[in-house]
């Protein structure tokens, strides 16, 4: 839990790092790996929004097709 907690608060300072998500060919959503964690998260003007945290080994492709691509 420290570690991905440290990991989100660099998010502050250099939100541009993250890369999209493999599942989605890249997409609008950047993660940030903390093995075996994915932190994702959104970029909205000059804040960042973390839309969840996930087990980096399960693909997340159905998940965000469903909750966030199609709201």
């Amino acid at each position: 839990m420290d570690r991905l907690e440290a990991a989100a608060k660099t998010l502050v300072h250099t939100p541009e790092r993250g890369r999209g998500l493999d599942e989605l060919g890249g997409g609008p959503y950047p993660q940030l790996s903390v093995p075996p964690w994915r932190i994702v998260y959104a970029i909205a003007k000059q804040e960042v929004h973390v839309l969840g945290v996930f087990d980096g080994r399960h693909d997340l492709a159905e998940h965000f097709r469903e909750r966030l691509l199609y709201r």
